[in-house]
């Protein structure tokens, strides 16, 4: 357990003087419980001579008064120092966990469910925190607690007090005996909870899908196997939890038992008096606060542990890419030229790129044609080094890839992604996020004249609050072709030096595309462009059009070249022109 929690140790050694505080006020509080019973214990023996003025108890009493108010302040200040350490080690742990999640890639997430690792990112530090907290008071409050009241009681009367203990080995190997089983229990429940948040997410993530195919009962009856299944975990720990609790109150009982048979016999025989009688009965009770709550740690503790477990696996998860020493911490402005040399890609061993070779002047534009499946997406997740090619080389400016800082290379490009994402936010928000911080300093007319090219103006004339207009979650307020456009709008307010469209007009009929892209040439004149697109006419102002099948490049050249070859581009254009003709006599 001890190997686990020292992964918080960067955390703890931060708030070093936050706990360090808060456990000397834990000592003052429980300190302080420890003085009680010996006042209680001299105003018995004084009411037990039966010749007593209410002045000889006065004094006790406001010792104890002083005392109960220290106990208070105590109690005040480790629940401030302690609690507060753990609220902000919380806070620091689920920063750097999300932080770590920003690095990691597509072929992590592929593999792990977004309701899981939500759930880790929620319920699990909650789980730390307690063990960080209550869990750390009731284990260092337990073990002072424990020492010091057997100490006093053994100072006191030692034959009584070993007579009274006897159950306390049985208690300890209880509570050590189930905290196992009780930290693999709460894995399963953690487990279960996370596939129920991730079956909820996934759900209302594709609610329009699902009420599409009248499928909501079909989701129903999943959620619900789900939420019995975390239920059925729930019980099996509470069963065991259920049991360890009455039986260690069982075993602290017994301890009572015993002081009111052998003590209650030396009180009779005069070898104890009343007050001390007195004074081991409210040790007792003290030590049962201890002993109850051995079985409350280990459960606080267990989940804590199976927590952090959790959390550790994704901090332990590499970045898809390092920023290794030597590398390049600024890629230059793209200049000359990049080169793909023979490059490969696969995804789980199965080879989805082969042999490309392609050379992207600066100032140019470049079209890729392909069908589905042909690996379009691909070569671009290469350019954006979001994937590394398993053979081949890439070089921008005669630079490899290698030698340059992913993050720094990708500032260089604009990206527009095919499913045009959008946050929940304004409109404006959405265009000015690939400025980040450069945001404020952009004009209005910059923003205007970005509009007018994506072809937007007209769309934000029809909402209420125009370019002020939120959008919702994943941009469910907007069409699809308005996400393209609003999509493209952000791709271009940074002026990249390379800008990648990848299908990202698929939604717009091709008239507006037309429009749309005539004023992205002219504005990008240059810079340089890649374009993937279903369409030919999207790609024939290219310079340079590569053919992508079945993973390869089959053909190469301009619009003009490739209509006059048999090959795939000029099938494609053939049919897309006979589709236009028809449309046309209709």
């Amino acid at each position: 357990m001890l190997k686990t929690y020292s992964a918080l140790a960067p955390y703890l050694k931060r708030h070093r003087l936050s706990y360090l505080f808060g456990l000397i006020s834990l000592i003052i509080t429980s300190g302080g419980q420890l003085f009680i019973p010996q006042y209680i214990k001299r105003m018995v023996d004084t009411i037990a001579q039966g010749s007593f003025s209410p002045a000889d108890l006065m004094r006790p009493l406001v010792f104890m008064v002083l005392l109960a108010l220290v106990i208070g302040i105590g109690r005040f200040g480790w629940r401030f120092w302690l609690h507060g350490a753990a609220r902000r080690i919380e806070t620091e742990l689920r920063a750097d966990l999300f932080s770590h999640m920003t690095l990691l890639g597509d072929s992590y997430y592929q593999n792990h469910n977004t309701g899981d690792l939500m759930a880790r990112g929620t319920h699990d530090l909650h789980q730390i925190r307690m063990a960080t907290s209550m869990g750390l008071v009731a284990f260092f409050d337990g073990v002072f607690m424990t020492i010091a009241i057997l100490v006093i009681m053994l100072e006191q009367n030692s034959e009584l007090a070993l007579f009274t203990i006897i159950p306390l080995p049985f208690i300890t190997v209880l509570v050590l005996g189930l905290g196992k089983a009780i930290g693999s229990l709460f894995r399963a429940v953690q487990e279960s909870f996370s596939r129920l948040s991730g079956q909820s997410q996934e759900t209302f993530a594709n609610l329009k899908l699902i009420q599409g195919f009248v499928k909501e009962q079909y989701f129903i009856k999943r959620f619900a196997d789900a939420n019995d299944q975390y239920q059925i975990q729930n019980l099996r720990l509470i069963q065991v939890w259920g049991f360890l609790f009455p039986l260690v109150t069982f075993l602290s009982g017994l301890t009572t038992l015993i002081l009111l048979w052998v003590g209650g016999g030396k009180v009779i025989s005069g070898s104890l008096s009343p007050g001390e009688f007195v004074a081991t009965l409210n040790y007792l009770q003290m030590l049962i606060w201890p002993m109850l709550g051995a079985g409350f740690t280990v459960n606080l503790l267990q989940r804590g542990k199976t927590s952090l477990i959790r959390v550790q696996e994704i901090m332990n998860a590499a970045p898809e890419f390092t920023t290794d020493e030597g590398l390049l911490d600024e890629c230059k402005p793209f200049s000359q030229s990049m080169v793909l040399s023979k490059v490969c890609a696969e995804y789980n061993e199965t080879r989805v790129l082969s042999d490309i070779s392609v050379s992207i002047n600066a100032g140019e534009t470049l079209g890729v044609l392909g069908p589905t499946g042909s690996g379009k997406t691909t070569l671009i997740r290469l350019l954006l080094r979001l994937v590394e090619p398993c053979d081949g080389e890439i070089t921008i400016d005669s630079t490899p890839y290698g030698n340059v800082e992913p993050r720094s290379l990708r500032k260089r490009f604009g990206y527009v992604s095919q499913d045009s994402f959008l946050f929940s936010d304004s409109i404006r928000n959405n265009i000015l996020f690939s400025l980040g911080e450069e945001r404020g300093s952009v004009s209005e007319e910059h923003i205007n004249k970005i509009i007018a090219i994506s072809g937007l103006q007209q769309d934000l004339d029809q909402f209420p609050e125009g370019i002020e207009t939120q959008i919702g979650e994943r941009g469910i307020s907007v069409s699809g072709g308005q996400k393209q456009r609003i999509a493209i709008a952000r791709g271009l307010m940074s002026n990249p030096d390379i800008l990648i469209l990848d299908d990202s007009l698929s939604a717009v009929d091709a008239q507006t595309e037309e429009h749309i892209l005539s004023h992205i040439m002219a504005i990008r004149r240059g810079k340089t462009t890649i374009m993937i697109s279903h369409r030919v006419n999207a790609l024939r102002l290219s310079d340079t059009i590569i053919v992508l099948e079945q993973g390869t490049i089959t053909h190469q050249g301009s619009h003009a070249e490739l209509l006059r070859k048999d090959c795939y581009y000029r099938d494609i254009y053939n049919l897309q022109q006979s589709e236009d003709d028809t449309e046309a006599q209709l």
